[in-house]
């Protein structure tokens, strides 16, 4: 998933689950940021990783693993992702009534998505394309060889399982499952949980139909009612005010997810 996921749709989302817009906004800059975060700063945390440092192996198991790679744990390989896993459903309840952490594990749910049948590995697992293939210089890290996994509009083929992967549908459930986590979060009161769940089904299917990336962010922006709404534009604010909240949620959410790793 992109920016009109992570943090446009998450945003709309939140909105139309009732949320005030000060803690939607919180959730969904949360969301995008952790693939913002390339830097560990002071605190030695980072949520996202250059391409120079993919190949190191530490980064794989601090960095893309626990906050884009979360495990399914199932399977012949426990490492590969699976939507809406377990592992990713304990991130979730972990965040408790946090808004940032909310949104940090939004992106592991998101992405688990997205993500579907790779891992956050350097490993043969993650090849898609043959030996001769100018993709092949890139490390099998994730779905680094096919880069359109990432893409809403894209219609492509997982050659290892030899299966057509159509990535609106799949966006289409990431949404459904963003919505149905809303109505359920601690934040949220009882009257607004019943009227996200009603809400779940129908809000994701008209805004993911969208074609066109800057189309749909322009959607998402209308659907949230607030078609001024512009992640550049907020993000230096949010980091200046929620940057320490968000690294320290960023630890607290990394901790939880390799202790779910020890268990594999």
């Amino acid at each position: 998933m992109q920016k009109d996921v992570h943090f446009y749709l998450t945003y709309a989302l939140a909105i139309k689950a009732g949320i005030a817009r000060e803690t939607a906004l919180r959730i969904a800059w949360a969301d995008q940021f952790v693939d913002e975060c390339t830097e560990p700063g002071l605190h030695g945390t980072q949520t996202q990783a250059t391409a120079a440092d993919w190949h190191n192996r530490r980064v794989q198991e601090t960095v893309i693993v626990p906050f884009h790679f979360v495990p399914g744990g199932e399977g012949d390989n426990r490492w590969m992702v699976t939507p809406n896993s377990a592992n990713v459903r304990e991130l979730l309840a972990a965040a408790g009534d946090d808004p940032i952490r909310m949104g940090i594990a939004l992106h592991a749910l998101q992405d688990s998505y997205s993500h579907e049948g790779f891992t956050g590995w350097e490993e043969k697992a993650n090849a898609m394309r043959p030996w001769y293939h100018p993709a092949r210089l890139i490390p099998n890290i994730g779905h680094a060889e096919i880069a359109e996994a990432d893409d809403l509009d894209a219609i492509w083929r997982d050659h290892r399982r030899d299966k057509k992967i159509n990535n609106r549908r799949r966006g289409k459930d990431c949404a459904i499952a963003t919505m149905e986590y809303l109505a359920i979060a601690q934040i949220f009161s009882k009257a607004i949980r019943k009227k996200s769940r009603a809400a779940g089904q129908r809000y994701p299917s008209e805004a993911i139909d969208v074609v066109g990336y800057k189309k749909r962010k322009q959607a998402f922006r209308k659907l949230a009612g607030d078609p001024e709404i512009r992640f550049s534009e907020i993000t230096e604010d949010f980091e200046r005010r929620c940057g320490d909240c968000f690294r320290a949620a960023a630890r607290r959410h990394q901790a939880k997810a390799m202790e779910l790793m020890a268990t594999l």
